[in-house]
């Protein structure tokens, strides 16, 4: 297999395998509280923080858009996080990889995904990405995912040292090829996993997509010539990355450009969004939309959710500083997560060959490019849930300010529309479970979330 000459200019076309990295080191105790550690972690599992070291390129276009090496062979240290079963016999042979948002540096595969990766039994692994500060959205001065980390313990994470977003491709590659190595650094060394599935959310999303469309995904290979990642959750990407953090912002991509849809790369795909996309099409919304895919080299769905927001219920119960005051309506709790799950779930089995997922409508849109809503004010079309379906309020993208579309927005029924609808309280069980019973068999809900849902619904009474 041949391997690019490590200088600047060199051409990165062909195949190669990506060094290991050279150091793992729990960090200093600091103030004793790891970045992101899990709240009210299962009993059945452990996590531990290390500091990774190595060496990584930084890479450019060079004048015929080809991706060349810039700075060869670049020191770098980052931070990853692990957890995993207690019990190494209880582990499920699965590996989930959370790519943190570049600039605010919070997780999403775990955030979203946490019940499903604890309940199967999977090991999780989280990699610090990193980009140029240019998110509105964040409140504060422009910060990096590192300088937010830093800043969370200037002592325990001293030694961090990531200078150029441009360092994230490698180590995505390194950390991804690590874990799948029986070699003395790999913290999951008695997890080798049959499968590692990839991805992360907004700005993670989009890391993520940098990486499959610019073809580190197929380029980067374990020594067998295997891929070091079997599948990708594409979630909602935000715009998309530079390849390094000196790349000058006049060249970053239109909203319509190939680059923005997901390119086939021989492993399963699935792109994830919210309602918060649909509108007059853009780069965080339709403007990727592509058609679904079965070859065997590109297999491949989207999958929009009317009803969930950019910052679903578990990300706000994480990040509440997010929470922008001035939105004119309660924010809404529609569960995102069940459709993370389920989506972890797709690839999982779509990537062993036992499972083709079904296909999804895309959200309906007006004549005027705009979502289209039903008579109670829910989304049409788009992946079907039992809370737009069974509907007891409205769920819609929120207003009030610049920022409100990432939020969602959840007005109640009153008890006499309630009544309309359903009769009772028992009657409205009755269409809950019905209703989830069908998204199961359909292959739209997993059956540990429907349970949820139903618990929920018997739960519920008219006059709350």
């Amino acid at each position: 297999m041949a391997t690019n000459a490590n200088q600047p200019g060199a051409s990165v076309a062909q195949s190669y395998v990506p060094p290991l990295p050279t150091h793992l080191t729990p960090p200093p105790t600091g103030k004793g509280v790891a970045f992101l550690a899990a709240k009210n972690l299962d009993d059945n599992y452990s996590e531990k923080e290390f500091l990774l070291s190595g060496r990584a390129n930084i890479y450019e276009y060079d004048a015929k858009g080809r991706i060349v090496i810039k700075a060869a062979a670049q020191p770098y240290t980052t931070r990853i996080l692990v957890r995993y079963p207690s019990d190494a016999a209880r582990y499920s042979g699965v590996t989930n990889v959370d790519f943190l948002h570049p600039e605010v540096g919070s997780e999403s595969v775990w955030s979203f995904g946490r019940n499903y990766i604890t309940r199967n039994n999977n090991a999780y692994v989280q990699i610090t990405t990193s980009r140029e500060a240019r998110n509105p959205m964040v409140a504060g001065p422009p910060l990096t995912a590192v300088s937010r980390i830093k800043a969370f313990d200037p002592e325990r994470y001293a030694a961090i040292e990531f200078p150029d977003g441009g360092l994230s491709w490698d180590i995505m590659s390194q950390v991804g090829r690590l874990i799948r190595t029986d070699d003395a650094l790999n913290p999951l060394r008695a997890y080798l996993p049959k499968q590692v599935i990839a991805g992360g959310w907004s700005g993670a999303g989009a890391v993520t997509l940098f990486y499959i469309n610019d073809g580190f995904h197929e380029r980067a290979r374990m020594p067998d010539g295997s891929d070091i990642f079997d599948a990708y959750l594409v979630g909602e990407p935000s715009w998309y990355p530079r390849i390094n953090s000196s790349e000058k912002p006049e060249n970053d991509l239109p909203d319509i450009h190939p680059k923005q849809l997901v390119q086939p790369r021989g492993v399963p795909a699935i792109s994830l969004y919210s309602m918060s996309v649909s509108g007059r099409g853009g780069g965080m919304g339709l403007g990727r939309l592509r058609p679904d895919s079965d070859a065997p080299n590109d297999r491949y769905r989207i999958y929009m959710v009317g009803g969930a927001s950019h910052v679903g219920r578990l990300a706000i119960a994480g990040l509440p500083g997010m929470v922008d005051p001035r939105l004119k309506y309660p924010i809404g709790d529609f569960p995102l997560d069940h459709y993370f799950n389920l989506t972890l779930d797709h690839l999982a089995r779509w990537a062993r060959g036992e499972y083709t997922p079904p296909r999804a409508e895309p959200l309906a849109l007006d004549a005027e490019g705009l979502m289209s809503f039903d008579e109670h004010r829910n989304p049409v079309g788009g992946v079907r849930s039992v809370a737009l379906d069974v509907p007891i309020a409205s769920n819609f993208p929120n207003s009030g300010s610049s920022s409100a579309l990432a939020f969602s927005a959840k007005v109640p029924f009153s008890r006499e529309k309630l009544e309309a609808l359903y009769g009772d309280e028992a009657g409205y069980v009755t269409r809950v479970v019905a209703r989830a019973k069908e998204l199961v068999s359909e292959g739209w809900l997993l059956q540990e979330d429907a349970d949820e849902i139903v618990a929920d619904a018997k739960k519920f009474k008219f006059d709350q």
